[in-house]
Parts: structure tokens; C-alpha cells; sequence
């Protein structure tokens, strides 16, 4: 799944690693990126969650090639990095009830006033937030924050209504050099879910016990089971 097109996203030498016949689920931006290299098979392509959708059902949103009981979509946010990506899989409970479970991802973080989110939160049929994946340290720029971190990611997890688990990613430890990431002023600011909590907590007043998401980092070539 190629939810963005930087080229640090769509690195093609690295995606060149992966067997061609893997089927691709791209943005349309990121789709212009690999379609030219004339490697995937096969390429289909997500599509935007309008802000006056009502289900996330509709035939115009589900990626072609793609089973019925799997949707892709992409939620728009305020700036270009700040989108969501919202995987759906839809599946038969033991009592033959039917069950929508999202896995979402925001790895800059996103407002939550913005209208493709709400809409997604609202539409029917109703989903459950099997896995929120978020990132925890803050990015700035020359234009300002770009990653909204642990804070925002707890903000967001409290307006989904909660999650099964919270998984970090774009959570990196990076090291910035060169002349672009100099002028950019790129740089990162390390946060704990901790730290979100204490902040959650001083701005509301609370005493009480709050919901405290189940946190967990998964290594790289780890793996985690969603239940």
C-alpha cells in the first residue's frame, strides 16, 4: 500500500525488492510515481473520502481489483502530509454478523476538525478502530510543525472512541544533515504517550482515571497480532 508520494515513500529501488506481482494499492499521486517504471503488474488506485460522504461503501471509493471485503481509502487533512489512510476489512463474526474493522494510520498526525476525518468517523456502516497507527515526536520546518506527535495522536485515539492498540510509526530516530535539511531548519522533538497523558491531564483538570491506550512498538521485521 503506497498511501503517499514523496520519494522517500516510493523509493524505487527499494520497492524494486518486492516480487512484481504483488498487487499495489496507490494514491493517484503516488500511482504517477510508480506506474512509469513499468514493474507492478498490478496497480489500483485509492480514492479521497469526500466530506459529504455518508458511507465509506459506495462503489466510486473501493479500489479496483480489490476483494469487497477490503477498502482502502485516504482522508484528506489540512496539509498535504497530514492525511489519514483508512484500511478496511469487513468480515463475518462466528454468529454470522457482519463486522467492519479499520486500521488507521495518520503518520504526521492530523487536526481533527477536518471534514473527511469526521465524515469517515460518521459514515455508515459503523467501523471499529482495530489498530490506530500513530507516531509519537514531534517534526518542525521552516514552515512550521509538520508532525504533530503524541499529543495530537492521543487527541485523535480519544475521538475515535479508542482503539484496540496503538502502534508507533514514523517514529524514527533520525539524524538531519545536508545543505536542503539546513535551510529547511528540519528538525524532530522526542515525546512519550506518558508525557501526552500528564499534558491530557493538566489541560483538562482531571483527577480521575482516564483510558489509557494499549501502546506497543513493533521492531523492524517484528510483527504484532491484531485480534
Amino acid at each position: 500500500m503506497l498511501a503517499f508520494h514523496y520519494l522517500d515513500h516510493v523509493h524505487e529501488a527499494t520497492l524494486k525488492t518486492f516480487d512484481e506481482n504483488i498487487p499495489i494499492i496507490a494514491t493517484p499521486e503516488a500511482a504517477a510515481v510508480v506506474k512509469p517504471w513499468n514493474y507492478f503488474k498490478t496497480i489500483s488506485l485509492s480514492h479521497d473520502m469526500d466530506i459529504s460522504a455518508k458511507t465509506w461503501r459506495s462503489p466510486e471509493l473501493h479500489p479496483e481489483n480489490l476483494p469487497d471485503w477490503l477498502t482502502v481509502l485516504r482522508l484528506p487533512g489540512h496539509a498535504i502530509l497530514n492525511y489519514s489512510t483508512a484500511l478496511i476489512w469487513t468480515h463475518q463474526t462466528e454468529d454470522n454478523e457482519e463486522v467492519h474493522e479499520t486500521i488507521l494510520g495518520a503518520p504526521h498526525g492530523t487536526y481533527l476538525d477536518q471534514g473527511p476525518l469526521d465524515a469517515f468517523i460518521n459514515a455508515e456502516p459503523k467501523t471499529e478502530i482495530l489498530a490506530l497507527l500513530h507516531g509519537l515526536k514531534e517534526s518542525y520546518g521552516i514552515t512550521g510543525q509538520t508532525t504533530l506527535g503524541a499529543k495530537s495522536g492521543l487527541a485523535l485515539y480519544r475521538k475515535l472512541g479508542g482503539a484496540k492498540i496503538w502502534i508507533t510509526s514514523h517514529d524514527d530516530d533520525l539524524k538531519y544533515s545536508g545543505l536542503f535539511l539546513y535551510i529547511t531548519c528540519t528538525t524532530d522533538l522526542p515525546r512519550s504517550l506518558q508525557w501526552a497523558l500528564d499534558e491530557e491531564r493538566a489541560q483538562n483538570g482531571e483527577s480521575k482515571e482516564v483510558d489509557v491506550p494499549n501502546f506497543t512498538r513493533v521492531p523492524n521485521g517484528g510483527a504484532v497480532v491484531l485480534e
